[in-house]
């Protein structure tokens, strides 16, 4: 009887162990993150800057000249045909970089933020600041920056 007496309490309480929760921990690596530097500054000017894209003349011209091309081919019979398929190239090269270089171009603000260390510098972003609001410039490892109101 006394076996039976110490067997339920061992029982139980092993029971009772099963019941209690486990905590595991588990690790997830992340990429590090590119370290960013924070400065204060005071917004001290703001102008309209037109940016154009450098390398959209350059594909208006191969579209351009593709297009020209087979435009050109369609004419002509013999040598008169590689002439016309040519002229159509060079034809369709010009309008395509033309069009494009046109449509490349658009407007965006540059601020100037005085630093509170004595620096200044001029960052082209379209946000909503204002002449004297004080911002950080955020300066990213790319050799980027940007205003964070």
């Amino acid at each position: 009887m006394k076996s039976k007496a110490l067997v339920l309490p061992l029982i139980a309480s092993l029971s009772l162990a099963a019941c209690v929760p486990t905590t595991s921990t588990t690790s997830t690596t992340y990429p590090a993150v590119a370290q960013q530097t924070v400065f204060d500054g005071t917004i001290t000017n703001v102008q309209q800057v037109v940016q154009t894209n450098p390398n959209a003349g350059m594909t208006g011209a191969l579209v351009g000249g593709v297009a020209g091309g087979l435009l050109g081919n369609q004419f002509g019979n013999g040598s008169g045909n590689a002439v016309m398929t040519g002229l159509g190239a060079a034809a369709g090269m010009a309008a395509g970089a033309n069009m494009a270089q046109a449509n490349s171009t658009h407007t965006a603000l540059q601020w100037t933020v005085r630093l509170d260390d004595g620096r200044s510098v001029s960052i082209v972003q379209n946000e909503n600041f204002k002449v004297g609001q004080k911002v950080r410039v955020q300066f990213t490892g790319n050799g980027g920056a940007r205003i964070i109101g």
